[in-house]
């Protein structure tokens, strides 16, 4: 993907999210089980647990970095995130959750995220599903963010030991 396509993606993303808050009214699908701050731990121990399930290693720490490039990443990874779980979850899960039920609601959703994802659709439909249960379950839409973000950021992480980017000479 070009960097301009990758910037009118995120663009339409934002654009979808803002709009999709601004003008449809979508009924939770579970009430509020947990307080934030719990919702917001089960979140953070979700995306670690399904990160490390789907790796099969334990999450690496993050590596020291200079802290404008890392800030900027980190304050997109964490936007994506809450951009794709006001679409995939709050939005489709919620609405679908209304019509027919969290099942199918989980499902539904969790297909539909897959289904946007270039790579890995097996492991995209886990990460949905993982996500969904964990809005389902404490009823809290940024459980559900934190877990998508701490996914993100740790497999980030993984990825750039694999893959380190080349020192400029």
């Amino acid at each position: 993907m070009t960097r301009r396509g990758l910037w009118l993606r995120v663009i339409a993303g934002v654009g979808a999210a803002v709009a999709a808050l601004a003008l449809v009214e979508v009924p939770s699908p579970t009430e509020a089980a947990v307080s934030l701050p719990a919702a917001m731990c089960l979140g953070l121990v979700g995306g670690v647990i399904l990160f490390a399930a789907l790796a099969r290693q334990v999450p690496p720490l993050p590596t020291p970095r200079p802290a404008g490039r890392w800030l900027v990443r980190l304050t997109l990874v964490v936007a994506w995130a809450a951009v794709e779980e006001i679409l995939w979850r709050w939005l489709a899960l919620g609405v679908i959750a209304a019509a027919a039920g969290w099942p199918l609601a989980l499902a539904a959703s969790s297909l539909g995220f897959a289904a946007m994802h270039r790579v890995g659709k097996a492991s995209q439909v886990a990460t949905g599903a993982t996500f969904g249960t964990v809005y389902l379950a404490t009823g809290r839409l940024l459980a559900a963010v934190v877990a998508h973000a701490t996914y993100n950021v740790v497999l980030a992480e993984a990825l750039a030991r694999i893959r380190p980017r080349a020192q400029p000479a």
